[in-house]
């Protein structure tokens, strides 16, 4: 599964860069090799001993553990308690008329709420205006709403029309993914700086919700009939009820590694500059039933499709004006720390560095089963020849250069993901953007998204090989153009 910091990462780790020595490719860094090492600071919930108890009537029940999920995982052990008010499904929507948050009071408080909205009986539609509040980002509209409250947590329950009553049964293994915490050592993300401030974000299972509610003699089901009935908020201050929140974490720390190697250029001052090519080849490990999640397009597509781009430069080495530097980079699935920690640390000046090409999840082609929504990603895998190309509008040369070149191939560039408005925000969340951040030009190439991303049927057998083998080329001609010419594509923003 390629997890960052299991052996099976350091395997391929280690294999990637004994593939690099065989192809001829030559260290950047004399002093370790291929190998450029990194340390990333783990944080780990301890889900033996984190939990809620409820306190109600007088009387304290069993704490309850299972099911528990916080996010973002907090940096040090947490222990609170406090009361609870209950806010519908923590919406306040002026153009329906409809408000959860109004008259109650969440300071210092539990907030409990639902996710989505009110919905139809099957739960299928939404019955506000805004059909966003169904979504992940209706969440986060919520939430930035509820932390106005100043309240000590918020605790969100899957709603009872959705069918589940955790998140667990939602996305099976994303509870496992959400208790680790990674970053960079001594380099703390965003996330390190909030979570020790902001409220505690805790996701519940109906069970605990409904353990909560008892209080007031009613459940998660019964609030959300009253309340869908007639679009009417159901808040309240829970009677004679408080809850203690107890949050242990372990830390460690884990060494990754990127790999890196280069073939040079010839001429005399333009070798100097490099064309870097990038790709992950870490993977999110194994599920809780023990299946290995194989990623053979997430992406182990892109990291073999490197050492084949790898091979076609070193065989065309004596017409490469610039060099071309190929770079798995690792620990993406955590937050892009890979290409963070190169682009922070280059082993090759950035200054220099005339481009970032990046391959992810590219030997995929849409099958009837990739419609909809899964996993909160809309299934966009593409069809025939046709290949997601993106630059973040960092370049419109460069954007040029690859239309000429696909065109000429036959193939189809979609550009869809260069919008700012793509809700998918896709361009950040691929190994380019670690190098855009550096004012590098970046292009990147995707066959999408389809119905086996990160789960155990993402195997290589349902690759499309040939398809793989023909963005692999266009990658390596759009390089190959920016190593022999002998102007650079500018950066544009």
């Amino acid at each position: 599964g390629r997890k960052t910091g299991d052996v099976t990462n350091e395997i391929t780790a280690r294999y990637l860069a004994s593939e690099a020595e065989k192809l001829g490719l030559k260290p950047l860094a004399d002093s370790s090799g291929f190998l450029q090492t990194f340390i990333l600071d783990k944080t780990s919930l301890r889900t033996d001993s984190s939990w809620i108890q409820v306190s109600c009537l007088g009387s304290v029940k069993p704490p309850m553990d299972r099911g528990l999920v916080v996010f973002p995982v907090p940096a040090k052990n947490v222990s609170l308690d406090a009361p609870v008010v209950f806010a519908g499904y923590g919406i306040n929507s002026p153009a329906d008329n409809y408000n959860d948050l109004k008259g109650i009071d969440g300071k210092d408080k539990i907030i409990l709420f639902m996710d989505r909205a009110p919905s139809s009986p099957d739960g299928k539609k939404c019955l506000l205006k805004d059909s966003t509040w169904m979504k992940q980002f209706g969440v986060q509209k919520k939430i930035a709403f509820l932390f106005a409250m100043r309240p000590k947590a918020v605790m969100i329950a899957i709603d009872p029309k959705s069918g589940y009553s955790s998140l667990e049964e939602v996305m099976p293994g994303l509870t496992r993914y959400l208790a680790e915490q990674y970053s960079l050592a001594g380099s703390p993300s965003m996330n390190d700086i909030l979570r020790g401030n902001m409220p505690k974000i805790l996701l519940i299972t109906r069970a605990m919700a409904d353990s909560i509610l008892a209080g007031a003699k009613t459940n998660l089901r019964d609030l959300q009939l009253d309340i869908d009935r007639d679009l009417k908020p159901r808040s309240f201050d829970v009677p004679d009820t408080r809850v203690k929140v107890n949050l242990c974490v372990d830390k460690k720390q884990v060494n990754a590694y990127n790999v890196a190697g280069m073939i040079q250029g010839t001429d005399p001052v333009l070798k100097n500059e490099a064309v870097i090519y990038t790709a992950h080849f870490d993977h999110i490990g194994v599920d809780p039933s023990g299946k290995v999640n194989r990623g053979a397009d997430d992406n182990a597509s892109g990291t073999a499709a490197l050492l084949e781009v790898a091979r076609a430069f070193k065989a065309e080495q004596k017409s490469l004006k610039r060099s071309v530097i190929i770079l798995w980079v690792n620990s993406e699935e955590l937050g892009l720390l890979g290409s963070k920690y190169y682009a922070d640390h280059p082993e090759f000046p950035l200054e220099k560095t005339v481009a970032d090409i990046n391959l992810d999840m590219i030997g995929r082609s849409r099958t009837p089963v990739d419609t909809g929504m899964y996993k909160g990603e809309k299934l966009d895998v593409k069809a025939g020849d046709s290949v997601f190309v993106t630059t973040g509008r960092t370049s419109t040369e460069l954007m040029a250069l690859n239309d000429r070149i696909s065109k000429k191939m036959g193939m189809v560039s979609d550009y869809a993901y260069n919008s700012p408005n793509d809700p998918g925000q896709m361009f950040s969340r691929s190994d380019q953007f670690s190098f855009a951040q550096k004012k590098v030009p970046v292009i990147f190439y995707t066959t999408g998204a389809h119905r086996d991303y990160h789960s155990p049927q993402d195997i290589p057998s349902k690759l499309n090989y040939a398809k793989m083998e023909k963005v692999a080329r266009l990658a390596y001609r759009v390089g190959y153009q920016l190593a022999v010419q002998k102007t650079r594509p500018a950066y544009d923003k």
